[in-house]
This record gives C-alpha cells, structure tokens and sequence, in this order.
C-alpha cells in the first residue's frame, strides 16, 4: 500500500497546480483570447486592444478643387517675384507685367459644389470669350451645353463642362462602370470587388454596398498599425467619418504644399 504523502509525490499534485493563471496583460503572450485581460484580444500569440474609442462623426474627408473663388485663379509664373521687385524699385514696364501676367481677378471664376468654374456674364446668346458658350438659363458663359458643344470623338458634356469619354470600366472611378462612354455608378457587384478594395477577405457585397461582419473593433483595423477609421457598429465595419481638415490631411498623407485641398465636410 502506498503512503498518502508518495502518491501525491507521484502525481505531482500540488496546491500551485490547481491555482487558476492570471490573464495576460497588453503586450504579453497568449493562446486564445480567453488568456487576455478583458477588452484586449489575442493576436499572433501577443494580446493587444481590441476595443477603442473613436466616436462617429457624420463627416467625411473630401479632396476638393476650392473653397472660395480665389482658389481657381491659375498658379503665376516664375518672373512674378521678379516682376513685382522691379514694380516696386519705380520700373513701370514690370507693374505692367505683373499686372498683365500675374494679377488674378477672381470675379471671373466661381466655386460651385468645390469645383471652379468660369463665372462669365451673357445675354441672349452674346460672346464668350474662347471656347465658352453661353447658357441662357443661368445668363453664364459655360464650357458646355450639349454633347455637341465638347469634342465629338472623346468628350461627353455633364454639369456644363465637358468629361473625357470611357472606352473600359477601369477607366472610372471605384463602383463605376463604362456605360456608352460615360461612368455611372454602379455600386459593387460581387464579393471579390468588395474584398480587393477592402483588402478584406471578409468584405462582402450587399445590395450594392460593400460590407465587413465583424463583432468587435479589431475585426476593422489594427488600432496599432494601418487603422483606417473603421470601427465595429451593427455587426458591420464602418467609416467613423473625421472632425477636423488637418485630420483629414494626415488621413491622406497630403504633404500641405498646396496643389491639393482637403475637408472634412458633411456626408451627402
């Protein structure tokens, strides 16, 4: 008959075996999610933030053409630095210059839905300067009326300006397709667009839309790395939207050397 003390020897039973673990913490080594603290999840064996708290917003990040009239005014030329000293220094030949070359009268030009566009007075018909005709709707002098006042061959007139034909659909923007020559939207129209856009291989198409099931947060973006203002709401991974222009512009990673504008605007 073996002791009671040698059979707990053999068995290796302890006090300390039976001790539950304690769940890791952000950073440490896991198994399954159950080995992490609450609200972090187990990802390549290491338990990070699962959950993070970026409230919505019913705002999105645009790239735009202006926000005032004045942003349509072509860059200057090169010589207008130069112009301007020489004006300045008493050389009436360079105020004429610059004034001529490098002076921008923003009456000419309007920004409609934040995209520039000649703002040219006409009646009945009257002159347009240059290729411009004129709408006697609006009494403005446009790019375009009808197909016919835009090049035959490769340009269709949408919104009085005249747009680049399409011959393929890779030739519009996303969940666009080439139409007669013209991009209309489309919405997606299998699970693999969604997933290739996404870059998720849970994206699905539905109803046109893409969508990505998730449960929680980190189903939608690493909040460490590669986060893309997605969170989890509904069961589906959404854009959060944005608060402010600057955020937008690190969104985007636009450098601010002012070739291109951005906002943070209200959904359509």
């Amino acid at each position: 008959m073996i002791p009671v003390a040698s059979w707990m020897f053999l068995t290796g039973c302890s006090e300390d075996d039976s001790a539950p673990s304690k769940p890791s913490r952000k950073g440490e080594s896991c198994r399954v999610r159950a080995d992490c603290n609450e609200g972090l999840a187990c990802v390549q064996n290491v338990c990070i933030t699962s959950e993070f708290s970026i409230s919505s917003t019913a705002k999105e990040c645009a790239i735009i053409e202006c926000v005032a009239p004045e942003d349509c005014c072509p860059p200057v030329g090169p010589d207008c630095d130069a112009y301007l000293a020489e004006c300045e220094a008493g050389q009436d030949y360079a105020c004429g210059y610059y004034d001529e070359y490098c002076k921008c009268d923003a009456s000419l030009y309007a920004c409609e839905n934040s995209t520039c566009k000649a703002n040219l007075n006409c009646q009945d018909g009257m002159y347009c300067p240059g290729s411009y005709v004129c709408d006697t709707a609006s009494n403005k002098c446009v790019e375009c009326i009808s197909d016919g006042d835009c090049d035959s061959g490769t340009e269709l007139c949408r919104n009085s300006l005249c747009v680049d034909k399409c011959k393929l659909d890779s030739d519009c923007a996303y969940f666009n397709r080439c139409n007669k020559g013209e991009c209309v939207d489309s919405g997606c129209l299998t699970d693999r667009e969604c997933k290739a856009a996404a870059g998720n291989a849970l994206a699905l198409c539905v109803e046109g839309d893409c969508r990505v099931p998730c449960q929680t947060n980190l189903e939608c973006g690493s909040p460490e790395a590669n986060f893309n203002f997605q969170s989890c709401v509904d069961g589906q991974c959404v854009y959060v939207g944005c608060e402010s222009d600057k955020e937008c512009q690190l969104y985007l990673n636009l450098t601010g050397d002012g070739d291109t504008q951005v906002v943070c605007r209200d959904m359509p």
